[in-house]
């Protein structure tokens, strides 16, 4: 099924007006950023039911455009008492969802003008064992079922879990993988690598902002778990000295920080996106140790 085929289906539009984080955030930067909104044109890409054109009429939009690859959810939509100011069509010539934005973008976009959201950033962090299928099967009403949670792990080590973490899950602060200004960035700039270091933690008028982090409320976008082929164990660099001569990332010799290289990019395969992550522990002696490259597939 397509993305478009997909979005054809009411259970993911009910998912996403019932989505508060997301619906909040939208709200915000339409309805109370007048100076963006006040008798501007307004575009709304893929807008499926039309409650985000709904919203930027209601803001005082002059016109608003929306636009829908689904013919199915455009049908529906026009079916609404709509404000004189909206007017629906079908676009079937989308590409991706954020190809198709910055087609649009290029196409229409007036200079000066603005795009919503016009920044997105990627968070990357450490999760503890909490946050895998591992605590549950050690046991199950008594049973010691451990063999499957390891099984589990490494299917995990090759394809990536859309999953909701909890933040008490989180054994190191986040860092930013890779940040795009929506308003000036190429469409090759989608695939890119990024080097980043994880280190342990111890325990306009109204601007805007969508977080799918952990740390906040959930959203139906939940985040995207990439795992180890085998736990790496962090602590504080104050380490004991009877454990200097273990393996670097065991609980022998714990790791001060962990180094990732991440490589993220399109795959021949339509919404779909390849993902390989180099591992490098680092000991509070400056000792490394390597892993063997992941290669990841999220479809």
């Amino acid at each position: 099924m397509t993305i478009f085929g997909a979005y054809s289906s009411f259970g993911i539009h009910r998912e996403m007006i019932s989505d508060k984080v997301r619906m909040d955030a939208y709200s915000q930067a339409i309805l109370k950023n007048p100076s963006l909104l006040t008798g501007a044109v307004v575009m709304d890409l893929g807008c499926g039911t039309g409650i985000l054109s709904l919203f930027a009429a209601q803001a005082g939009a002059s016109r608003v455009i929306a636009v829908e690859a689904s013919e199915k959810m455009a049908a529906v939509a026009t079916q609404y008492r709509l404000p004189k100011t909206m007017a629906f069509g079908i676009m079937k010539a989308m590409t991706s969802a954020l190809g198709s934005v910055l087609l649009a973008r290029d196409k229409w976009l007036k200079p000066g003008g603005a795009i919503l959201p016009d920044t997105a950033t990627i968070y990357a962090a450490g999760f503890g064992r909490g946050s895998t299928s591992l605590p549950f099967w050690e046991d199950v009403y008594g049973f010691n079922m451990s063999c499957i949670g390891k099984e589990l792990v490494q299917d995990a080590a090759q394809i990536p879990v859309v999953d909701v973490v909890d933040d008490c899950d989180l054994v190191t602060d986040a860092t930013v993988l890779q940040t795009f200004d929506l308003a000036t960035m190429k469409p090759g700039e989608v695939d890119f690598t990024a080097s980043i270091e994880l280190k342990p933690k111890f325990c306009k008028e109204t601007p805007a902002v969508l977080s799918t982090s952990p740390c906040t409320p959930k959203t139906h976008w939940s985040q995207t778990i990439l795992t180890f082929r085998e736990p790496i164990a962090m602590a504080p660099e104050n380490l004991p000295a009877d454990g200097r001569s273990a393996a670097v990332g065991t609980h022998a010799f714990p790791a001060a920080t962990i180094q990732l290289r991440i490589s993220i990019v399109r795959a021949a395969q339509h919404r779909s996106i390849d993902i390989s992550m180099e591992t490098v522990s680092v000991g509070p002696d400056g000792r490394k140790r390597s892993w063997p490259v992941q290669m990841f597939n999220l479809s």
